[in-house]
């Protein structure tokens, strides 16, 4: 890529401390990677040294391979790149913690569904009744369980992620609330998003060896999207900057769009006073927008005060031409109509013609190239019901209209049946609704299956699984693929569309177990049919649907937030009604109600303001790079009837108008060609052991995200996993511990989170002896190991990038030489797995000769539970042959390559065709 001179000038400012201002479409990624490769250039800088922050995991992915890619053409080499680390910044928090705090290894972090969960089940415990709800002219009450839960979140997160007013202390029962809700996340082993960051920021403010140890490891910070940094991830960037860390902060103050989740523009107004020695460079090249949507963006955003925004001007500098009735804004009568016209508009510039890049050939555009952004959720399943009715595929991001599926309702059903709250005849009419090629003698021994479910409290609870529950009923049902007909929705057939919806439930089911798995039976169905009643619509966060490696040739119905970092041929932007966008500040019951709003600065960024709306309607428009549709029609409701105020900003413009009876007849057809190509695929081995057990398994698991059922047994592999770890890196540290010690760091790690006391003690006493045996057999060659737990990272070209973590990598003399072995832990060695255990091996091995350079001798499985090792002679021809099956599953990967399957009884494919 030939760099503009801003761009080059960024990528050569590496002694200083860099502020890139991006404007949308600037080309940021490919900067952040030719400088990451210039500071490697410098000689005296490892991979390891350069740490870079992205916001999503999906960022985090794109700027990975652009890096690697860059430095196999410069730098020749990628060895050694597994150790630089780019990802969020909860990740590599997450990451320190659990590799240098003994203790931490057994905690998992909660997502936001699991976290409420958890919340509604101790809300005593944790201290949500302590605070009290102060409404004027009403007495003070406690915070209602399940229907408040969202509050109480909010109120924690804004006492513990947001700055406070200087001199200003949180009151003491919000800082008692805190300590009982942290403590009792501490009881179980578990993380919210927030603890990750506070933990971390502690160990880096009062532990010297955290400091010594960043201070040598990490010179270079790399922090994307720094508009969005709220308080405490900015506290750690400053931390981290006192210990000597280079700073490149790279965003647009004109994207800050998280405000009400606590970043503040203040950080990136500011970089340049608050930081010293600062570079600042502007990159105000729009390569991905024609001018008319340029300008239209700046009849936007050019509203928004001068005290509140750096001084920039964005450029069209793409090949994108604008052409008359390319942004059209218009105004109907009737939502009917609004919607009719945004269907017309789909029909009229599919197949028109459209490059993707200026030396590129044309193509007809296809529906993946359109996209329909909303500010609410609120008007999706009206526009999704229309492209339904107009034979246009589609596809929602929110989790709302899951529960509205077919699928889905006849999915709840079959737990409502057992609770009695429907009849037979009830569940067999919603299973046919899904498909009337469905068996109806299937489906009534299936019922008849249910009938036999009778929850009772005196049994255990692990014997009332409801994941099981799901699987058993779909299996004597026949639910299979081949049984599921209909009227296809996109490249993904009918089929393959309800097994995605009826994987999403299967994830469901499973939020719902990690919190109430040891539930007395009768308790957890009755609490499963409230939560999915009650809650499970407003639990789940937009964009839970997204799903990576599945890309349908389909019109995307999602929101602006979730649109952030995307980009269209054609956007739409419909209901531009007042309240709506701007957005009505929310009514009810909110944290200010609870933590007095004067103690938090800049508490009004936290509310919402109108410029904030301004910037969020700037991110929307510059998400299109030709085609730009606004517009309205009179809402339902009492407050959406009038026409939004920013659409007198947009009518300022002189590129965007109406144009109703345009219908781009006179415009250039060419052959249908979407403009999806092969994505970026992450893989580790647990994906990669799917796809080789059965190619079906994997699509399975990964693509439709069905999961298995929770076990009371589960914890006890890695619970001795985590206390060899400890075990092995005091020895490498030149302090191995003796066998007196075994105990108490076993007793660190130890962690079964399902299973009933007895089950525990059993489990205990197993894994005590394991460790015990591989110490007296093992501990003479702790002076040998070279890596414990160690991260690996391979780039296979062609955009694969697959990474594992090697249990062991260790040398052993064998007549005077010394011979390396990558060792890998079973709890419970299986004949049958062998060829898999090796294959994993395999991948290490790849690993560790990209991390290393040197190949190892032999691979080794050890069996926990007999102590018994086998090896197996390492040769190049292994690792080349290795290498050729991982891009061979990698490409049938991504092309949904995945119809083969092993016809085995146990295996998952047994649901994808009629036996």
């Amino acid at each position: 890529m030939n760099l503009t001179p801003s761009q080059k000038k960024a990528t050569e400012v590496i002694d200083k401390n860099l502020q890139i201002i991006a404007c949308a479409g600037s080309g940021k990624t490919q900067v952040v990677s030719e400088r990451i490769i210039k500071i490697l250039k410098r000689g005296d800088v490892e991979p390891k040294n350069i740490v870079a922050f992205t916001y999503t995991e999906k960022a985090a992915a794109e700027l990975k391979h652009r890096v690697l890619k860059i430095a196999k053409e410069e730098l020749g080499s990628i060895q050694g790149m597994a150790e630089l680390y780019i990802g969020t910044i909860h990740a590599w928090c997450m990451h320190y913690l659990q590799e240098h705090i003994f203790g931490y290894q057994k905690y998992s972090v909660l997502n936001d569904v699991r976290l409420k969960l958890f919340i509604d089940q101790r809300n005593r415990k944790i201290g949500m009744s302590d605070l009290k709800v102060l409404v004027k002219g009403k007495e003070p009450r406690e915070l209602r369980r399940f229907s408040e839960t969202g509050v109480f979140l909010d109120t924690l997160s804004v006492a513990r992620e947001c700055e406070l007013q200087h001199g200003q202390q949180l009151p003491k029962d919000i800082q008692d609330v805190i300590g009982k809700y942290e403590g009792e996340l501490d009881r179980h082993a578990y993380f919210d998003f927030t603890m990750i960051l506070t933990r971390f920021l502690s160990e880096l403010k009062n532990n010297t060896e955290t400091r010594k140890l960043i201070t040598s490891d990490v010179k270079y910070l790399i922090v994307d999207e720094y508009q969005d940094v709220n308080y405490i991830q900015e506290q750690i960037i400053e931390e981290l900057y006192e210990l000597g860390v280079k700073l490149c902060v790279v965003g647009d103050d004109d994207q800050t769009i998280y405000q009400w989740r606590g970043s503040s523009l203040e950080n990136i107004l500011n970089f340049s006073k608050k930081y010293q020695d600062v570079e600042q460079v502007t990159l105000d090249d729009n390569f991905r927008s024609s001018n008319g949507v340029i300008e239209v963006a700046h009849a936007v955003i050019k509203h928004i005060s001068n005290n509140h925004r750096l001084s920039k001007t964005m450029n069209a500098s793409g090949h994108q031409s604008y052409e008359e009735g390319d942004l059209q804004l218009e105004s109907f009568e009737t939502t009917e109509a609004e919607n009719s016209y945004i269907i017309q508009q789909i029909k009229n510039l599919r197949g028109k013609s459209f490059k993707d890049k200026a030396d590129s050939a044309c193509r007809g555009l296809d529906y993946s190239d359109m996209s329909i952004l909303l500010r609410k959720w609120k008007p999706a399943t009206e526009l999704a019901e229309a492209l339904k009715t107009a034979g246009i595929p589609y596809v929602v991001t929110g989790v709302a209209q899951l529960f509205e599926q077919d699928e889905v309702e006849a999915c709840v059903n079959i737990y409502r049946f057992i609770a009695r709250d429907i009849s037979a005849a009830e569940l067999k009419a919603s299973w046919l609704k899904v498909s009337a090629s469905l068996d109806p003698k299937l489906l009534e021994k299936a019922i008849n299956f249910l009938e036999g479910i009778i929850p009772d409290n005196n049994e255990w609870h692990e014997l009332f699984n409801l994941q099981e529950i799901f699987i058993n009923f779909r299996e004597k049902a026949g639910i299979t693929e081949d049984r599921i007909t209909g009227k296809d929705n996109s490249q993904l057939s009918h089929a393959e569309v309800v097994f995605f919806n009826m994987g999403m439930f299967s994830q469901v089911i499973e939020d719902f177990e990690v919190i109430h798995f040891r539930d007395d039976q009768e308790d957890k169905l009755s609490n499963f049919l409230k939560f999915l009643a009650f809650s499970a619509k407003d639990y789940y966060p937009e964009g839970w649907l997204n799903k990576s490696l599945i890309s349908p040739n389909a019109v995307t119905i999602t929101t602006i937030h979730q649109a952030k970092g995307l980009e269209w041929p054609v956007v739409f932007l419909p209901r531009m009604n007042r309240n709506y966008f701007p957005s009505r500040s929310r009514g009810g019951l909110s944290a200010w109600h609870i933590i007095n709003p004067q103690l938090i600065k800049n508490y009004e960024g936290l509310k919402g303001t109108e410029e904030d709306e301004l910037r969020l309607l700037y991110v929307a428009l510059t998400r299109s790079k030709k085609y730009l549709f606004v517009s309205r029609a009179p809402g339902s409701g009492k407050l959406d009837k009038k026409p939004s105020d920013f659409l007198n900003y947009l009518k300022e413009s002189h590129y965007i108008f109406k144009d109703p009876g345009y219908k781009f007849d006179d415009r250039k057809i060419s052959p249908l060609r979407d403009s999806r190509e092969l994505s970026d695929i992450v893989l580790n081995f647990t994906l990669l052991e799917a796809f080789y057990n059965c190619p079906y398994s994997f699509k399975y698991y990964t693509l439709y995200g069905f999961k298995e059922p929770l076990s009371p047994r589960m914890g006890y592999g890695k619970s001795i996993h985590d206390t060899l770890m400890e075990i092995h890196r005091k020895a490498m540290e030149g302090n191995p511990p003796t066998k007196d010690e075994l105990d108490s760091i076993l007793s660190n790690h130890v962690h079964f989170p399902y299973a009933i006391p007895q089950v525990k003690d059993q489990m205990r006493v197993k894994a005590s002896k394991a460790v015990d045996d591989y110490f007296s057999k093992y501990s003479e060659e702790f002076d040998k190991i070279e890596y414990a737990e160690k991260n690996i990272e391979l780039d296979l070209g062609d955009g694969i990038i697959i990474n594992g973590r090697m249990d062991l990598i260790k040398k052993r003399d064998l007549d005077g030489v010394d011979k390396t072995y990558i060792v890998d832990f079973k709890s419970e060695y299986k004949e049958d797995r062998h060829a898999l255990g090796v294959k994993q091996l395999l991948l290490y091995a790849l690993g560790y000769k990209e991390l290393t350079g040197n190949t190892a001798d032999f691979l080794q499985i050890y069996d926990f539970a007999t102590s018994n090792e086998n090896n197996i002679r390492l040769s190049n021809t292994d690792l080349d042959d290795a290498a050729a099956e991982i891009v061979n599953a990698a490409d049938k990967i991504r092309n949904n390559d995945l119809h083969e399957s092993c016809k085995k009884k146990t295996c998952p494919c047994r649901f994808q065709k009629q036996h």
